[in-house]
């Protein structure tokens, strides 16, 4: 067989492991078009290094991987954009009478710190910043870590985020979270926590959008 013969052969059989998983499991059917759309948002050399190895996964180690391929693209870029900022620059507002960008970089780290706790990986390294970031909104007289900690807490969650998700089987990610019971995770399987990382995903890509908006 010459070389086109056995990459076409490479991509059918690619397919046909992910149609058979998205038809048998059509409980997934909502979230996996939505992450199968993520993929069209990589670099291109990032999606032909994607393409030669999908044919040698399973369907749900696809999906796993394309979920957190989609999730450290959003916290890089989140990274890249905190890191270009000034301590000065971040206590703007994005838009006169809107939410100041010191706001905006804690609230993020509350939420993804959250998932310490919703994947039952470990404690939570912020627990305590929930009322400032989470309960609370900006400009309520609360009192904020100053931008040098909040700079390292980021590194620190999402590093510690990153070692865990290693080491999570491709199955695992379809196992409920901590944040529902076992009687509600039967009526919904698609409530799980690969669900939670998408929404995560979207929402750190949500506020990375007003975060942009700050004068330089």
């Amino acid at each position: 067989m010459d070389s086109g013969a056995c990459s076409d052969q490479i991509k059918i059989t690619a397919k046909k492991k992910y149609y058979s998983f998205y038809f048998h499991h059509h409980y997934t059917m909502h979230w996996a078009r939505i992450i199968l759309l993520t993929f069209f948002t990589f670099q291109h050399h990032e999606r032909k290094h994607f393409s030669y190895c999908l044919y040698s996964m399973t369907p749900q180690e696809i999906i796993v991987k394309m979920a957190l391929q989609s999730w450290d693209t959003q916290v890089s870029r989140a990274t890249k954009v905190f890191e270009s900022f000034t301590d000065e620059q971040l206590w703007q507002e994005i838009a006169p009478g809107r939410n100041r960008g010191v706001y905006l970089l804690g609230h993020l780290i509350a939420v993804n710190d959250s998932l310490f706790k919703i994947f039952d990986l470990s404690e939570r390294l912020h627990a305590d910043w929930d009322n400032a970031f989470l309960r609370n909104p900006d400009k309520a007289g609360l009192d904020f870590p100053s931008t040098t900690v909040l700079r390292k807490a980021w590194i620190d969650v999402h590093s510690k985020l990153s070692d865990h998700f290693k080491n999570l089987s491709a199955d695992s990610w379809f196992q409920r979270h901590q944040s529902m019971t076992d009687e509600d995770f039967a009526k919904d399987p698609a409530r799980n926590k690969i669900s939670v990382l998408l929404n995560r995903t979207a929402h750190t890509a949500y506020h990375l959008g007003q975060v942009a908006l700050i004068k330089k």
